[in-house]
């Protein structure tokens, strides 16, 4: 084996094994190799999070309409309320079983009860959570009105329902 020619030598460009990077030429190779892995991690990391956030959102959003959707269908059926407060609801259904929604702790549950003059559920179903706030008014006589607030991760959505239940009797006929 020869040895090389010095780099000012033309016949070095020509000699394969005399080829090779410089130090500089590296550095700036895994410079440009850098800023380009950089901006790729930032447009995933950006994805990602737009993915995220807009999985929180409707989360929140279908949360409140669950839990609205629920309260329309079971209170437009209801023969009499019994109990009509800011966090909870009372109501026989049209088969007579007592049944109730009640607001505890960011969950909405809904209540059976054993028989009509039960005061505490047998039992309690969760219908819907992430509820920041749920409030139950009655503006005029034979009308509810339900309020409910779900949030998380920042996000809070609100949805407000009014309905008449089939048979306005028991706390509307005072």
């Amino acid at each position: 084996m020869k040895p090389c020619p010095g780099w000012a030598s033309k016949d070095a460009a020509k000699d394969f094994r005399c080829s090779g990077v410089t130090l500089i030429e590296l550095l700036v190779a895994l410079a440009l190799t850098g800023i380009i892995a950089l901006a790729w991690v930032s447009f995933y990391l950006t994805g990602y999070k737009s993915f995220d956030n807009s999985d929180n959102r409707t989360e929140v959003q279908d949360q409140a309409r669950v839990a609205v959707d629920y309260l329309y269908r079971s209170l437009i059926q209801a023969q009499k309320v019994v109990k009509l407060t800011d966090d909870e609801v009372v109501f026989l259904d049209s088969t007579g079983q007592k049944l109730g929604f009640r607001y505890y702790n960011g969950v909405l549950y809904r209540d059976f009860y054993q028989t009509v003059t039960s005061t505490i559920p047998a039992a309690s179903n969760p219908v819907a959570n992430l509820v920041e706030e749920l409030r139950f008014t009655s503006p005029q006589s034979g009308v509810i009105k339900v309020s409910i607030v779900t949030a998380s991760h920042g996000y809070s959505y609100r949805l407000q329902t009014s309905m008449t239940p089939r048979c306005r009797t028991g706390v509307f006929s005072k």
